[in-house]
């Protein structure tokens, strides 16, 4: 089997408007780039960070600077715990994604 770092390496393209590295491969529901290894998906942005950055530690969190899920850049990422992440989600105003049934556009068709 590759190195998981030369298989990550061909997922991605440099962005040079924002810098951001754009996962090209498979991506979860909410953006974020996923990669195989043995018989494990990892997060791509996680791994992007143990290949450039180190070691994540227990029950901490890999966020983006950058707000955008496809991102794999580590300069872009930073480390932190769940209610770093929600702090960080509030104070760029991205917490007020509908949820539940509020999600759901009222019909205006008649």
């Amino acid at each position: 089997m590759r190195a998981i770092r030369d298989r990550f390496e061909e997922k991605y393209i440099p962005e040079p408007m924002s810098g951001c590295w754009l996962w090209t491969a498979y991506c979860n529901e909410d953006g974020y780039g996923r990669i195989s290894f043995g018989r494990k998906m990892l997060l791509a942005h996680r791994v992007s960070w143990e290949l450039h950055c180190g070691e994540i530690p227990a029950g901490i969190q890999v966020l983006h600077e950058c707000d955008n899920p496809y991102c794999v850049n580590p300069s872009h990422l930073f480390l932190g715990t769940h209610k770093d992440n929600m702090a960080d989600c509030t104070s760029k105003r991205r917490n007020n994604k509908p949820r539940g049934a509020a999600s759901f556009a009222p019909s205006t068709a008649s």
